[in-house]
């Protein structure tokens, strides 16, 4: 299963909302708990070791990052939430996946 469809899975899961949901709107994607998140990815076959591997993986996609949660107060819960986009990724559109497009990565020699 490619990266696009797993995350699309999990956001897309009910038991997982208390640390990766949809924004209100539906057009971001927010993740509260990058351990969970990893584990899950890992759980699923894909070899990633943390925050930094999923988001190399987001940003191959051409995911941006809205909010790292750094600057952000936690939510009622205390949870700080890091918020990405990609115009593609909108809940309730999984037709849309098909356009996200992996690029290759550029390594420096």
């Amino acid at each position: 299963m490619a990266f696009k469809y797993a995350v699309y899975r999990i956001v897309n899961n009910n038991d997982y909302s208390s640390w990766v949901k949809w924004s209100d709107n539906g057009d971001q994607l927010l993740i509260g708990d990058w351990e969970f998140f990893v584990d899950t990815l890992v759980d699923m076959g894909f070899s990633m070791s943390g925050r930094t591997s999923a988001m190399r993986n987001f940003y191959s996609h051409g995911f941006k990052l809205k909010s790292d949660g750094r600057h952000r107060i936690p939510d009622e819960n205390g949870v700080v939430w890091t918020i990405l986009q990609h115009d593609k990724f909108i809940r309730d559109k999984p037709e849309l996946l098909k356009d996200i497009i992996r690029t290759a990565s550029l390594r420096k020699n």
